[in-house]
């Protein structure tokens, strides 16, 4: 159940935002301070 609710909301299994929804919301410049691997996986290609 818990798994639907941060689903619905987009957010990951851990309960944090996904790069998808900061973006959506206007918060990409959040994403480099995303925890461990999302934050790299979501950086913009330089």
């Amino acid at each position: 159940m818990l798994d639907e609710y941060y689903a619905a909301r987009g957010w990951d299994a851990d309960g944090i935002p996904t790069p998808e929804t900061l973006r959506r919301l206007g918060l990409e410049w959040t994403i480099p301070d995303l925890p461990g691997k999302r934050a790299r996986a979501a950086a913009p290609a330089r």
